[in-house]
């Protein structure tokens, strides 16, 4: 006899006993993980929720409709993620991995039926996501009135096109912008208006620095093409509940922060997102053959038409692989696996990733890999780790601390660590003084807080483990007494580069000397160097405004192209 067919998208689950669905581990199953393996060498929920990511969107393009696949089996996938999504969102575990076994027949099923009623985002959403792992777009609502709305309208109109809501008393900024000409360029003053405290602003996250910028009022907001790929084509329904429920489906996944908006400012989100006015023009990407990419079909969002250039190859372009990457680092080894803990190398920090080669069983050929020790974030109360034992401690934190995750980019670990340092009594500033106690140091740490850590008298270098440790411990007092009399040992090419700008990389160490560069080190003696300032003109032009300054050189007839120093110094000279 046949056997009976399952409600909720039929089949089973791991090994055949489990009903499709019912379980974590099936759910992870369902979008594409080989099994809970893949997610040991995560170190936190955040990481484990990016692995989950990457094999979602692997198996939504090979089961997707519109290519071919089964439409019952793409919605089979697109519920186990939403699952699995809203289970990360609303932190219902604490972790995939140790919540496999978790019951979640329920949710699975109310997910399953409402998929019926909603759009499935073309095939061409999908494959516009790219494997990022952090959202690249956050909504929120301004905490001051510092921040500065990025669309200031075009130079055509005189910026008078710009949409931002201006009401009685609203406050303009003077923004300067350089602009690129023949002979080299200028810069050119914009007023811009704030975004005033409690208004809704959308930002997009700057991958070098891991932080949320270039904000702007949601007026201003010209929806992206990854984002509406996903909303319903204009032949279909157009209700705001669907609308939501595809917004809600890309929360943490290309934009966050929905979850923390009040009703009323999520229905002007949806209600900004379903007018196709503010949806950003198709960029038609080129193919290797030379044919275009589909656009979404039925959607009558404006296309921007580009002159037909030949396709050029890009010089070292990146081959796709079978599998995606359990891992972003950069530090990938062959085998794909790493322990935590102290390496040989000399300039150690004692926090870095070890590579460990697989060794093979004898007679079975199979790979048995090291695990990745896990990094445990201590917590006040639990075992010996006392609440207040970093009680009158200042700290700072400098590089990024992938063990611990969390942030992107140059951010990379920092908040997570810095809770942990508030948690137990501890404070943390942005920058080393006389009054700094600890310097906490991560993997490519700058050279700059550095060498003044070491010049401090005062001033303890450590790394997280050995910091974390003291705490678990208890040892807190003698930890930093050891530290003191051992200085951490960092080698040269283990420095951050710092944030890169269109004349290179920042760093202290690329304008320091070779002996200034082995006292960061710690294997020398030397002086800090502070970056050099900029001297100022003592010339009364320099107290002038750049608009100013270029009607004084428009009624001498002198060119007005240049930045404010050269701008100066042709006026004195003149």
């Amino acid at each position: 006899m046949a056997p009976r067919k399952k409600k909720g998208g039929g089949g089973r689950g791991r090994g055949g006993k489990n009903k499709l669905g019912s379980t974590v581990a099936s759910l992870l199953e369902i979008v594409g993980l080989p099994d809970l393996e893949c997610l040991d060498e995560c170190a936190d929920f955040d990481k484990e929720w990016n692995v989950v990511k990457r094999w979602n969107r692997k198996k939504v393009l090979a089961t997707h409709p519109d290519k071919g696949g089964d439409p019952k089996e793409f919605r089979e996938v697109r519920s186990a993620f939403e699952t699995l999504r809203d289970m990360f969102e609303n932190k219902k575990v604490p972790s995939f991995r140790d919540s496999a076994t978790r019951a979640t027949s329920k949710e699975y099923k109310t997910n399953f039926e409402d998929s019926e009623n909603y759009t499935t985002p073309s095939y061409d959403f999908y494959e516009a996501q790219e494997e990022i792992d952090e959202p690249i777009y956050k909504v929120e609502l301004a905490k001051s009135n510092r921040s500065v709305c990025c669309k200031f309208g075009t130079k055509k109109n005189n910026y008078q096109d710009k949409k931002c809501p201006i009401v009685p008393g609203t406050q303009f900024k003077t923004r300067d912008v350089w602009r690129k000409t023949k002979d080299g360029g200028y810069m050119e003053s914009i007023p811009s208006t704030v975004i005033e405290k409690g208004m809704i602003r959308i930002g997009s996250i700057d991958e070098q620095s891991g932080t949320y910028g270039r904000w702007c009022h949601l007026e201003c907001w010209r929806v992206p093409t990854k984002i509406w790929l996903a909303m319903p084509e204009e032949h279909e329904v157009q209700d705001p509940k669907t609308f939501e429920k595809c917004l809600r489906s890309l929360n943490e996944i290309l934009f966050t922060g929905m979850q923390e908006l009040s009703r009323e400012d999520i229905d002007l989100l949806v209600a900004h997102v379903m007018n196709r006015d503010n949806w950003a023009q198709t960029q038609k990407k080129k193919l290797a053959s030379g044919a275009e990419t589909p656009s979404k079909k039925n959607k009558k969002a404006p296309v921007k038409k580009e002159k037909p250039a030949p396709s050029k190859k890009r010089k070292g372009a990146p081959v796709k692989k079978e599998e995606p990457p359990h891992s972003s680092s950069k530090e990938a080894s062959s085998s794909g696996c790493y322990v935590l803990g102290s390496s040989p190398k000399k300039g150690s920090t004692g926090s870095e990733l070890v590579p460990v080669e697989k060794k093979t069983k004898k007679g079975k050929g199979k790979a048995v890999v090291v695990k990745k020790k896990k990094f445990e974030m201590p917590r006040p109360g639990v075992g010996k780790a006392r609440a207040g034992c970093l009680d009158g401690l200042t700290c700072v934190l400098t590089g990024v601390f992938p063990e611990v995750g969390g942030g992107a980019g140059l951010s990379l670990g920092k908040a997570r660590v810095k809770g942990m340092v508030e948690s137990f009594g501890g404070r943390v500033t942005s920058a080393v003084s006389g009054k700094t106690d600890v310097l906490i140091v991560g993997k490519e740490p700058g050279m700059s807080k550095v060498s003044k850590g070491r010049s401090q008298e005062k001033c303890t270098l450590v790394n997280l483990e050995d910091f974390a440790n003291g705490i678990r411990e208890d040892t807190v007092g003698s930890m930093l007494e050891n530290a003191h009399s051992k200085p951490v040992m960092i080698g040269e090419d283990e420095f951050s580069k710092g944030y890169k700008r269109r004349s290179g990389f920042n760093s202290l160490m690329y304008r320091s000397s070779a002996a200034d560069i082995e006292f960061a080190t710690g294997q020398g003696q030397g002086t800090v160097i502070e970056p050099k300032k900029k001297e100022e003109s003592k010339s009364e032009y320099s107290k002038l405004k750049v608009s100013e300054l270029r009607m004084l050189l428009k009624s001498k007839g002198l060119s007005t192209s240049g930045k404010k120093a050269e701008l100066v110094k042709r006026l004195e000279e003149a």
